[in-house]
């Protein structure tokens, strides 16, 4: 079984403009902080949409 630091090395990170464009987010909602992070318009947790997949992200 691999540790957490193993799989963390072998994933592929992919560039956050890409998965805001896959989640369907508009420019004016995603503020990006470098290629991989990005914050998002605090006005997306109140919109009437459908639930989706958690992520957490620690340091």
């Amino acid at each position: 079984m691999l540790s957490d630091i193993e799989i963390a090395q072998a994933a592929k990170m992919q560039p956050i403009t890409e998965i805001a464009a896959k989640l369907g987010l508009q420019g004016e909602d995603v503020i990006p902080y470098g290629h991989y992070k990005a914050k998002l318009n605090h006005l997306l947790a109140k919109a009437d949409k459908p639930e989706g997949k958690l992520v957490l992200v620690t340091a």
